[in-house]
């Protein structure tokens, strides 16, 4: 009996585990509908600066607008916690010697909600 039930745990937990949302960019491809959870952030210098949804202490995604409107919005709600959906769009760059290659992911946004304190 207790086989039996330790059985139904195991496939119970790795059922569930297989439908989870994957935490790592690298499973996604270009034009997937994604949901994201994070903070809102300026990121960039002074003519290239963009807003990006920070997931991770380290890691962060750039956020593509489609109206101004929607820009100016989100631009004065920096360092909230948003809740992002969109299509993934995959850039892969390489430097000037074509030594390093480097993967940057941008979100177009079609759907933002920003988590308000009051």
């Amino acid at each position: 009996m207790k086989k039996i039930i330790y059985l139904i745990t195991i496939t119970l937990l790795l059922t569930v585990l297989t439908g989870c949302n994957p935490d790592n960019f690298n499973t996604y491809r270009n034009d997937d509908i994604i949901n994201l959870n994070g903070k809102l952030a300026m990121v960039g210098n002074y003519p290239f600066e963009s807003i990006a949804l920070r997931l991770t202490t380290d890691y962060q995604i750039k956020l593509i607008f489609k109206t101004k409107k929607d820009y100016s919005f989100i631009s004065n709600k920096i360092g909230k916690d948003a809740k992002v959906k969109g299509k993934l769009k995959i850039h892969k760059l390489k430097t000037a010697d074509s030594k390093k290659e480097i993967t940057e992911y941008r979100l177009i946004v079609d759907k933002i909600k920003v988590k308000e304190l009051f």
